[in-house]
């Protein structure tokens, strides 16, 4: 949660929402594409070409492993690749995390198996990769993914909004480290309102967020729209105390004005 100052001794908590960012930290499903130049992509992925990752993402296992039998993670050659080498070269990323932990010791080896494990759908993989390396492979995967699950979403779903939401809270994360791209910026924003359109509470509070500070005069409906549609840190925010609303009101924080507003417009009625 990220925590802004109001007025001296007031703070609040803006935020994108627990709960939801964790939902956004889960894989979504493998994609079905073509099988061509497999080794060179796993040879690729292992040294850090994040490219070539997101290309063997794409592939489906192979059917055989013969073709892999090359040296293309070793530093050095070291005769055929182990049976749990082949494995993972051939698509099981479930053995690729295991040879990371097998090697652990060593930190290179180890980033290069995480890095095919979390390229092929391991989500373990992903989150090591950034814990322990400050590799972002995982949230560069989930950006592409979301950003076209969140074009399918046509609030039939169980969770509608939330892939849209999902996409806007992986760019702002990425942006903020990869600087941000003006085009992908614009499509971010407008999965933003998506997802609160379809319904999702906690962009609708992003909405607001963003609205505190360009747009003061919307921000009371949006909040309340926020709440509405389950966001409990709109909801805490509707309940702030007139007197704290007063105080950062008079430190010049228009969204606040227009909140304590149209909270005495409401009583008054």
């Amino acid at each position: 949660m990220i925590q802004t100052m109001l007025a001296p001794g007031v703070t609040k908590k803006r935020a994108v929402g627990l709960i939801a960012w964790l939902a956004c930290l889960a894989p979504l499903t493998l994609w079905a594409g073509d099988e061509t130049s497999r080794e060179t992509l796993v040879a690729r992925c292992g040294a850090g070409r994040d490219d070539a990752c997101l290309a063997l993402r794409q592939l489906r296992p192979l059917a055989g492993v013969d073709a892999l039998a090359g040296d293309v993670l070793r530093k050095k050659a070291q005769g055929p690749p182990a049976p749990s080498e082949r494995a993972c070269l051939a698509g099981d990323a479930a053995a690729c995390a295991s040879l990371a932990l097998r090697d652990k010791v060593d930190a290179e080896r180890a980033h290069r198996w995480h890095r095919l494990a979390c390229a092929q759908g391991y989500w373990f993989s992903c989150n090591n990769l950034e814990l322990e390396h400050g590799d972002l492979l995982g949230a560069r995967i989930s950006l592409i993914q979301y950003r076209q699950a969140c074009a399918q979403d046509r609030g039939t779903g169980i969770n509608p909004g939330a892939d849209c939401y999902c996409y806007y809270a992986h760019y702002t994360r990425l942006g903020q480290i990869d600087g941000e791209d003006p085009d992908e910026k614009k499509a971010a924003l407008a999965a933003l309102r998506k997802s609160c359109d379809l319904g999702y509470g906690t962009a609708c509070y992003s909405l607001a967020a963003k609205a505190m500070f360009y747009d003061p005069d919307s921000y009371p409906a949006l909040l309340r729209l926020a709440c509405e549609r389950g966001s409990p840190d709109a909801c805490e925010e509707l309940r702030t105390p007139a007197s704290e609303l007063e105080q950062a009101c008079r430190q010049g924080i228009k969204a606040y004005c227009k909140l304590l507003q149209a909270r005495k417009a409401e009583t008054a009625k």
